[in-house]
């Protein structure tokens, strides 16, 4: 014992009880066995670690006023070497921000009164939207994407291209790879188009097969897809000669659309494709 009054000790075993009046100072380890009961504040300076024993089970639990569990926190093995840790409360308070880097799971109701953010675009029914994604429909759905003209812009015949009275000549002897011709339609939010088929006589072909390949140019004002002969026949009607008139229609996530758009050709099944000898004028 010192001047003070104070009992400075190296090692002292209890047996029973232990009552200190004022104040008692640990300048090192203090290591319980059992249980300690506080009966006022317990104030940790610096860390303090819980289940360093990586027992199972409930190892931090907090009463509630009417003596019932408020606040525990329990470990578990889920499977293999994974474990879960599991914070369990009847009510959580946040004053300012909560954030989560995974999952959140709510079974019941959500009220927010400020704003929800979701970056991403929905992909299921159940998933909530942003104000941009719908925007974006409502826009596209007043709003189709529109064609104003076309022209062929490749063949397989040299770049050739053959018109008669102004129809696009098909020349059966001039498909090659099931193509004759590449046409472009030009217009705007031709990128929003999702399906497209040429239509004649209640008959349709799509253009989103594997032989015309319907493709929007980055930011929606062209469009390229290859035609042929043999799939106007095929698609169309069976005709293999003669005059053919069709209508481009296309489709949207949200509709189906008229273009507005005609595109007439004329069908040869015999004759060889035309060369510049064809067109010269005698003397």
């Amino acid at each position: 014992m010192d001047v003070d009054g104070n009992t400075e000790l190296d090692t002292t075993n209890i047996d029973g009880s232990l009552t200190v009046r004022d104040f008692a100072d640990f300048n090192d380890s203090l290591d319980v066995e059992q249980s300690v009961n506080i009966q006022d504040n317990l104030d940790v300076n610096d860390s303090l670690s819980l289940n360093t024993a990586n027992n199972e089970g409930r190892v931090f639990t907090v009463y509630d006023s009417q003596g019932g569990l408020g606040v525990t926190i329990e470990t578990m093995n889920t499977s293999g070497s994974t474990a879960a840790t599991v914070l369990t409360t009847h009510q959580l308070v946040v004053q300012d921000d909560a954030v989560y880097n995974g999952d959140m799971n709510v079974n019941g109701a959500l009220a927010v009164t400020s704003n929800i953010t979701s970056a991403a675009a929905p992909t299921s029914p159940n998933h909530v939207t942003n104000k941009q994604y719908v925007d974006g429909q409502i826009a596209a759905a007043i709003t189709p994407p529109q064609v104003f003209d076309y022209d062929v812009t490749s063949s397989t015949n040299n770049d050739t291209v053959y018109y008669i009275n102004g129809d696009l000549l098909m020349y059966q002897t001039m498909e090659s790879g099931q193509e004759n011709y590449e046409i472009t339609v030009y217009g705007a939010d031709l990128d929003d188009v999702t399906g497209a088929t040429l239509r004649a006589r209640g008959n349709s072909l799509d253009l989103y097969g594997v032989n015309e390949d319907w493709t929007a140019a980055v930011g929606g004002a062209s469009a390229t897809f290859n035609i042929s002969y043999s799939a106007l026949v095929a698609q169309l009607g069976g005709q293999t000669d003669g005059y053919i008139s069709t209508h481009l229609v296309f489709t949207t996530a949200t509709a189906t659309y008229q273009s507005g758009l005609t595109i007439r050709f004329y069908l040869d099944s015999t004759n060889p494709v035309a060369s510049g000898a064809t067109f010269t004028e005698p003397d």
